[in-house]
């Protein structure tokens, strides 16, 4: 069940995004969305990334 809520937040922010930038929500990347989301929350909880990712490698 969580992972379903996640993907439905995922969604909902891709939405709102392509929104913001005028641009078919179609276009963005649900992987690349959960990838930068996910750096960006193990970022703030100040957890490494694995071993050789980079913030730059996941866009």
């Amino acid at each position: 069940m969580g992972q379903l809520i996640v993907h439905h937040a995922i969604s909902v922010l891709i939405v709102k995004a392509s929104a913001a930038a005028d641009v078919d929500p179609e276009r963005i990347s649900f992987v690349k969305a959960l990838r930068l989301i996910g750096s960006t929350a193990i970022g703030t909880a100040d957890i490494p990334l694995r071993a050789g990712a980079t913030a730059l490698s996941l866009q």
